[in-house]
C-alpha cells in the first residue's frame, strides 16, 4: 500500500495544505487538497474519494474538483463516500446549488460527474485492491475513520478525534496508525473543547492499547502552533512515530 500525502495541515497557510491522503494514486482519504496537488492526469484515474466528516479543511477540494471534471468530459462519475450526516452535510450546505452547483445533478441528472455513496458503520468497499471500512471511532455518528487493508498491512486513518476515541478496531491494533494532533500540550482544554489531541493526550490513548503500532503519523498540526507541536512530539521519545510533511510518500 503506498500513501502519498497531498496534504496533512490542520489548516492552511503558504507552507501548507489540508488532510488529503491519496492511497495507490487513485483513491483519496478526504478531500482538504486535490487540484493544487494533482495534475489533470491524475485527477483522471481518481474515481473513489472517502470523507471521514464535513469539516471544511477536509472537504474543500471538491468543490474545485468537481468543476474540474465537467471540463475533463469524463465518463465515470466519481464517488464521493461517507456517513449520512456528512454527505448530507455536503450536499445541503456546499454543493447545494447556491454556495456551489449541484454535480450530482451536473452536467446532467443521468450522468453527473459525482455520486454520493452513503456508508453505513463497518460497511466495507474494495477499490484498487485496498479493502476500506468505516467506523465511527468518535462515537458521533457522522465522522467517520476509516481501516484500509490490503492483505498485507493495514492502517487506521483516525482524522480528527478525541481523547476518548477508540484505536482498538474490530479487537485488533492495526499495523500503523495516522493520526491528528492538532495543539501543544498547554492547549489541553481547547483540544478537549473541540474534539482535538495534544501530543499528550496522543500518548495517554497510545498508552492504553495493548500494543503499539508499528508505525504512528502524526498529520493535522495547526499551522501556528506547529513548531511547538513538533518540538513535544519529539519530547516523546518514541522511535515508531513520524511527523508527516506535505509531499511524503508512505509505503506500507
Amino acid at each position: 500500500m503506498k500513501i502519498r500525502v497531498l496534504g496533512c495541515a490542520g489548516t492552511v497557510s503558504t507552507e501548507s495544505k489540508t488532510s488529503a491522503f491519496l492511497v495507490n494514486e487513485r483513491v483519496l482519504l478526504d478531500s482538504g487538497t486535490i487540484c493544487s496537488s494533482l495534475s489533470i492526469e491524475e485527477l483522471k484515474t481518481l474515481k473513489n474519494i472517502f470523507i471521514s466528516h464535513p469539516h471544511f479543511d477536509h472537504i474543500k477540494g471538491l468543490p474545485s474538483l468537481a468543476e474540474t471534471l465537467i471540463f475533463m468530459n469524463e465518463p465515470a462519475p466519481v464517488a464521493i463516500y461517507g456517513s449520512a450526516m456528512t454527505i448530507d452535510s455536503i450536499r445541503q450546505h456546499i454543493m447545494n446549488g447556491i454556495i456551489w452547483p449541484d454535480f450530482s445533478r451536473l452536467p446532467t441528472k443521468e450522468a453527473p460527474v459525482i455520486r454520493y455513496a452513503p456508508l453505513e458503520e463497518q460497511q466495507t468497499v474494495t477499490v484498487e485492491g485496498v479493502s476500506i471500512t468505516p467506523w465511527f471511532l468518535y462515537h458521533n455518528y457522522s465522522d467517520f475513520g476509516y481501516l484500509l487493508d490490503d492483505g498485507k498491512s493495514t492502517l487506521l486513518y483516525t482524522s480528527d478525534i478525541g481523547p476518548d476515541a477508540e484505536l482498538c478496531v474490530a479487537g485488533k491494533v492495526p499495523d500503523s496508525i495516522i493520526i491528528e494532533v492538532s495543539f501543544p500540550n498547554e492547549n489541553r482544554e481547547l483540544a478537549l473543547m473541540s474534539g482535538h489531541l495534544t501530543p499528550l493526550l496522543m500518548r495517554e490513548m497510545l498508552q492504553k492499547l495493548p500494543q503499539m503500532p508499528q508505525k504512528i503519523y502524526v498529520a493535522h498540526l495547526k499551522t501556528y502552533f506547529k513548531e511547538e507541536i513538533i518540538s513535544q512530539l519529539e519530547a516523546l521519545t518514541l522511535s515508531n512515530l513520524v511527523i508527516l510533511q506535505d509531499g511524503d510518500l508512505l509505503e506500507l
